[in-house]
């Protein structure tokens, strides 16, 4: 599609897990079209920048979407690029300019979503189809050791909430122009700021979109109350996404996650009774990490009403503040850029006393949803819930739910059609009988 389009400008968003890849395919766009500006939008370390010298024209660093709109603009009037702030510039000449503008989140237009289907996004903890993804804010009140969002994105870590008619407005044009179900809310913490989040759901029942729609949040039970829960399943929540990353008070103290275990269980037990699904993340092998605090969390992972979870290998991304300690330490082991993916692959080094090596925490991450599950299938309050967001699945999406029971049939007709054995034509009768 690119080299049919022969764009002037080539923007491609990368990240550590595939930089590697996104650098060879700039390499074969160049080739095919050598007179294009290559941009590049990923918050990397400098030691990484030699990496893209050769096929690489500009770096954005940082919150981009405002400064990659004045870099086009520029380029476009062949005006200087210099004063753009978080921007390097491999070509003609090396430049960079680290200065860091926080970006007003009212100041972002909505996505151009015609030139992005919708049903091309999927996502496994949505409920309802078709769904929209939107944010009402930006950053977060906490600094996680390991969070580059936040840690490397967001230099000062401020949270940002846009005006609630804006967002409203936007769910509007959601459900009147796509026919969205489910609106999701990826915000890095959409719960940070009480007030802001309590005017949104106010906002939400007055125009009765709560009728029309269902949402669900990326936010934190630190910053959430009964308040706040109460508030938004009134308003048509559904939905919360929050992260734990262990249930070890010595490991979240050394990864700067302020998380106090009674009340996370205490708000999963309130979206449980409010029938709010609710799904968590955990991250085994963190730098204080033992065989006992790796238990522990699993232990906590069975016990807690969430409804479910996702695991990851703690991955130090460049950048944060993890990856410098490590880094000093002696502790992070050779890593190629797709080896920080968090997808079973470690590459901490643990001391002996931990009882951890790589391999052990590898090990026990690829076992832990399985001993989950087992344990919550037992569950019959676990059971009880899921049979609920199936219920609810079936009520507002039956012309889906018909659908896929009808391919479901045709395709286990076809196999067993295939599977019968053909008819055989009849034996001719032996000639003079």
């Amino acid at each position: 599609m690119v080299f049919n389009f022969k764009p002037n400008v080539v923007v491609i968003e990368t990240a550590m897990v595939k930089l590697e890849s996104d650098i060879r395919l700039a390499g074969l766009i160049r080739q095919q079209i050598p007179n294009v500006t290559i941009i590049f939008c990923a918050n990397l370390e400098p030691d990484f920048f030699d990496m893209l010298k050769e096929n690489v024209d500009f770096l954005m660093l940082k919150e981009y979407p405002v400064n990659l709109l004045n870099l086009v603009k520029c380029l476009r009037s062949g005006k200087p690029t210099s004063h753009i702030p978080s921007l390097v510039r491999f070509k003609p000449a090396f430049e960079q300019n680290f200065k860091y503008e926080e970006i007003d989140a009212g100041q972002l237009p909505w996505p151009a979503r015609q030139y992005f289907p919708l049903q091309t996004y999927k996502d496994g903890f949505i409920q309802l189809k078709p769904f929209g993804v939107m944010l009402a804010s930006g950053g977060c009140p906490f600094k996680c050791a390991f969070c580059a969002p936040i840690t490397v994105n967001f230099n000062t870590g401020n949270r940002r909430d846009r005006n609630p008619i804006d967002v409203c407005n936007e769910m509007q044009h959601l459900v009147d122009k796509y026919h969205v179900r489910e609106i999701y809310m990826g915000g890095d913490t959409e719960t940070g700021n009480k007030q802001s989040f309590l005017a949104l759901c106010r906002e939400i029942r007055n125009r009765e979109l709560h009728q029309r729609v269902k949402w669900s949040i990326m936010g934190d039970f630190m910053v959430t109350d009964s308040e706040m829960l109460h508030a938004a399943a009134e308003s048509g929540m559904i939905g919360m996404k929050v992260g734990l990353e262990s249930a070890s008070p010595k490991v979240l103290k050394g990864i700067n996650k302020p998380v106090n275990l009674k009340r996370f269980e205490e708000n999963a037990e309130t979206c449980y009774k409010l029938g709010i699904k609710t799904h968590g993340t955990i991250t085994f092998g963190h730098p204080e990490d033992t065989r006992d605090t790796l238990n522990e969390t699993l232990e906590f992972m069975k016990r807690s009403s969430l409804a479910t979870w996702q695991v990851s290998v703690v991955t130090p991304f460049p950048g944060t503040p993890l990856y410098h300690w490590l880094k000093a330490a002696g502790r992070l082991k050779d890593a190629h850029g797709k080896d920080f993916n968090g997808n079973g692959n470690c590459i901490i080094a643990y001391p002996p006393e931990s009882g951890l090596t790589s391999d052990y925490v590898e090990n026990f991450h690829a076992r832990a949803m399985e001993k989950w599950k087992r344990h919550k299938l037992k569950d019959q309050k676990w059971l009880g819930f899921h049979l609920r967001l199936v219920a609810r699945a079936m009520w507002s999406n039956p012309g889906i739910i018909l659908n896929r029971a009808k391919q479901t049939m045709e395709s286990w007709a076809s196999k067993t059609k295939s599977t019968t054995p053909a008819a055989q034509p009849p034996i001719p009768a032996l000639a003079g009988r």
